[in-house]
């Protein structure tokens, strides 16, 4: 967990930087161009994979003929579904009505064929908890994405630096993943051997591929009607805000899937396991997302400056979602680990419908509109999203929320705290002296806060966090 989460939060620091290195390089609207491209893209990774990777870790055995069927199906998706993107992309430009999307699509359709031979490595790397190894190849990829798209703006390249960075991190990866796993696949396919993980395995791609549209609806839509640079916005603020939080469960999910796995037949082993890590997740999250509440215009100021300031509003209302889509998010290793896929799937077209309508209301009152129905969208569907997963492993909605009342309170608190602060300082100080003076008085108002009235959940987390890793 240590490695997996150091990986992640170097990743996204990596990320932070060079997205506030860029934005002083690029336009909003370049950013707002790789967003319409990625809409598309980005659908590559569920679809070669074929949700093929989960099967790899919740099987308790695979066979070598297993092993190397999927990988050859992995490839052949790669190939298929990168001519498929390359054939479509003209289609892709007219609909944005942006024909330099049409280019950019072309080239970001190698990343399926790229990244297609690292999923059985990566998925064997997961499997066997070899979380070092995976950290460190990922956060070398993602420095030596950052330095090829810092390069190539500072060269000139504009949009065309962020798509050098995209396809540099994939290919590292992918590289890096060979490198260290001793697995090679062999000139073995049994379709046999296939069916035996079908069900599991499409029915998980069906739902990633609904969940990836339910998650860049909102990208298409405003692209579409509002135009890139009202997207750029959009993008910044989901990337500055939603994007590293829901990383945080999701990066805590690899480990604990392959986990879950092994007790999948242990019901109160697994409601208690799921239930510490979920309150785990929720002391680290809920402050930030509060705190990015009540100190937005702030960090966009200082962070991006006065052109970017329509991100602020949008960073307040996406706030609640970032809170709650923290927790939810860590769900899904529940369906994973007890095989019900077809239960995801089910959940998963459900959703969409609500989420799709939210967004498509939403667009006509602009990114603002957006923002506001994706919240909306997300309160109404909390509470059964929790229900279903939880139901299978026997525990009790209620029960399971409990931990998490007193991490909520302490970060309440904490936010009233930063909002009196920052009206009590002098307006002639200067953003950045406001902002360290505000995050200052909130981490130790909620430490504070958290040793008193959440005691135990913090002293296990300071453990962790200065225990070995090995």
């Amino acid at each position: 967990m240590r490695w997996s989460l150091t990986s992640h939060v170097g990743k996204h620091v990596l990320q932070l930087l060079s997205t506030v290195v860029l934005v002083m390089l690029l336009e909003p609207a370049d950013f707002g161009l790789l967003s319409m491209a990625m809409v598309f893209v980005g659908l590559g990774g569920p679809l070669h994979a074929l949700g093929t990777s989960a099967a790899v870790i919740q099987r308790r055995e695979n066979t070598e003929t297993l092993l190397s069927s999927i990988f050859w199906v992995n490839i052949a998706f790669g190939v298929i579904g990168a001519g498929l993107l390359i054939a479509v992309a003209p289609l892709i430009g007219l609909l944005y009505h942006e024909s330099g999307v049409t280019l950019l699509v072309i080239a970001l359709a190698s990343t399926m064929v790229i990244s297609a031979p690292g999923t059985v490595p990566g998925a064997i790397l997961r499997r066997t908890f070899a979380f070092n190894l995976l950290a460190r190849i990922e956060l070398a990829a993602t420095a030596s994405g950052v330095v090829v798209g810092v390069v190539s703006a500072l060269l000139g390249y504009g949009v065309w630096s962020l798509v050098f960075q995209v396809l540099t991190a994939n290919a590292f990866t992918t590289l890096g993943l060979w490198a260290v796993c001793s697995w090679r696949p062999r000139l073995l396919f049994s379709w046999h051997e296939l069916r035996g993980v079908a069900g599991y395995s499409l029915n998980l791609t069906g739902f990633s591929v609904l969940n990836y549209f339910i998650r860049r609806a909102d990208y298409l839509l405003i692209g579409s009607v509002l135009g890139a640079t009202q997207l750029g916005y959009y993008t910044l603020a989901y990337k500055f805000m939603l994007y590293p939080i829901q990383s945080i469960s999701a990066v805590i999910g690899r480990v604990t899937f392959p986990a879950y796995a092994k007790i999948q037949d242990e019901n109160a082993r697994l409601a208690r396991a799921f239930s510490k890590v979920a309150a785990a997740i929720a002391t680290v999250t809920f402050p930030i997302m509060i705190g990015i509440m009540v100190t937005a215009e702030l960090l966009v100021l200082v962070a991006f400056g006065e052109t970017w300031k329509p991100v602020a509003l949008l960073l307040v209302i996406l706030a609640p979602v970032g809170l709650i889509q923290s927790v939810l998010t860590s769900v899904g290793g529940i369906y994973l680990a007890k095989g019900r896929t077809g239960l995801l799937l089910a959940w998963g077209v459900g959703s969409c419908v609500i989420v799709m309508a939210a967004f498509a209301i939403g667009v006509r009152y602009g990114i603002v509109g957006v923002a506001v129905a994706y919240a909306a969208a997300t309160i109404a569907l909390a509470w059964p999203s929790l229900a279903i997963p939880l139901r299978l492993i026997d525990l009790p909605v209620r029960r399971f929320l409990t931990p998490m009342r007193r991490p909520l309170i302490c970060g309440i608190c904490m936010g009233i705290v930063v909002a009196l602060v920052r009206a009590l300082l002098p307006d002639g100080l200067s953003p950045v002296s406001t902002l360290t003076v505000c995050v200052a008085s909130g981490v130790l108002t909620y430490l504070a806060g958290s040793l008193v009235f959440n005691h135990q959940q913090t002293r296990e987390l300071f453990q962790f966090a200065i225990a070995r890793t090995s």
